[in-house]
């Protein structure tokens, strides 16, 4: 698998971890579905790329020394935040057993020792979170409804949106909005990725 120009933009330290993780999704990804199998194959590049520019962000923005990934799914984006600070613990919460194994797999596969991942649903965890982050897990306003319960006063929610994420906050529920505070971070851009993106930082009241 020969991997896009684009990918020079990656620091050589994460190059190998990140090819191998890459090698891996396309691998098990014909055994069991780990995302849309009619995606074409730059699909996992720039889904990649999509959570290395947010993750350089938000390590910027937080000084958390532990992130929760809220429905991780195939690792988007928390095994990208694990390879780009391996000084810092990350919780990936996905309630799929397969999707887990993957994960896990995935972990001692590239020797991320900084990982943890966790086979159930955030509401299950006993724990309340400081600090979180979530990509494609529900839609904005039904995962900051849904997992509410797993945070404590004050905690950021970070979230990896498209520039449409106001109508999709417009949805949410009045309780939900008046637990949630919601701005954008940082718009980010590169060409593979075809549109803007931004980062949103949701602080829990």
């Amino acid at each position: 698998m020969s991997s896009p120009s684009w990918t020079d933009i990656l620091d050589p330290s994460h190059k190998e971890k990140l090819k191998t993780y890459t090698e891996e999704l396309f691998h098990f990804n014909k055994k069991f579905p780990l995302y849309s199998r009619r995606q074409n194959p730059d699909f996992c590049w720039k889904m990649i790329l999509d959570s290395y520019l947010a993750g350089q962000i938000l390590l910027k923005d937080s000084a958390h020394p532990m992130i929760a990934d809220i429905g991780s799914g195939a690792g988007f984006p928390g095994i990208i935040l694990a390879v780009l600070d391996p000084q810092r613990e990350f919780w990936l919460f996905e309630p799929n057993k397969k999707k887990a194994t993957f994960l896990e797999y995935i972990c001692w596969k590239t020797n991320l020792k900084n990982v943890h991942i966790k086979n159930k649903r955030i509401q299950e965890e006993e724990r309340l979170l400081s600090c979180a982050v979530s990509k494609a897990f529900l839609s904005l306003e039904q995962r900051l409804t849904v997992s509410q319960s797993a945070f404590q006063s004050g905690a950021y929610y970070y979230h990896l949106q498209s520039l449409g994420w106001e109508k999709q906050w417009q949805k949410a529920p009045s309780s939900t909005r008046k637990m949630w505070s919601v701005a954008a971070i940082q718009k980010y851009n590169y060409p593979p990725l075809l549109s803007k993106r931004v980062l949103l930082r949701a602080v829990f009241q």
